[in-house]
């Protein structure tokens, strides 16, 4: 999972950019690796789509709410900015005096996903698609391809919102083309889904006009 973040005080001070504006990396473990910044770069660079998750001050959150759109975003602050960050739309908030470890604990709840589903639960982990349910012995699994991974975890991410086109193709690209390819993708998503578990499909509905949403069932 790589991440970039952009840090005014905090647990990862102590690492800063250079003159050249080199982007120091730091490898938190053998599957997350953080970029640290102390400025978001330009937008029409298309940064976002090289990342899985943006970590970054709840006010300039606020001063680019359109990020959201294209990346999962985790804003972090005073509490009082806290709603309003929601309801801009991100993914994730943490008060001031956040820890290195409640990061990871955040970035890790994004990344494996669990949600309660009818009768039982369903986990994301990497590609595979876990049920267990309230029977003791009641488990499967699905290997998901690493794109329906990445729409079903954005999605997880924000139960009950709408995801945007733009952020489940993880990417900034508009058109009747791409919005017609992110269609047949849910499409066959929704499909893999009804098949592992009947009607589990039935839980991605989609907003015209707006992008889609996981309704738990």
């Amino acid at each position: 999972m790589k991440v970039f973040l952009v840090e005014r005080g905090g647990p990862f001070s102590s690492l800063r950019a250079d003159a050249g504006n080199h982007i120091p990396e730091i490898v938190m473990s053998p599957l997350l690796i953080l970029n640290k910044a102390t400025s978001l770069p330009l937008s029409s660079s298309g940064w976002h789509r090289h990342y899985d998750a943006c970590v970054l001050p709840g006010e300039l959150y606020l001063e680019t709410p359109e990020l959201s759109r294209h990346i999962p975003v985790i804003a972090y602050g005073g509490a009082e900015t806290a709603f309003s960050c929601f309801e801009a739309g991100a993914t994730d908030f943490m008060c001031e005096g956040w820890t290195r470890l409640e990061l990871e604990a955040r970035l890790y709840r994004f990344w494996q996903p669990s949600l309660a589903c009818e009768e039982g639960f369903l986990s994301l982990r990497g590609n595979r698609l876990e049920w267990e349910g309230s029977v003791a012995g009641s488990a499967a699994f699905v290997e998901l391809s690493p794109g329906e991974a990445m729409i079903l975890r954005r999605l997880f991410a924000i139960p009950g919102r709408v995801a945007t086109a733009g952020l489940l193709r993880g990417t900034s690209t508009s058109g009747d083309e791409s919005s017609r390819a992110l269609s047949m993708r849910v499409s066959r998503l929704k499909s893999r889904l009804s098949g592992f578990r009947p009607g589990l499909g039935d839980c991605i509905r989609s907003k015209r006009g707006e992008g889609y949403l996981w309704i738990s069932r």
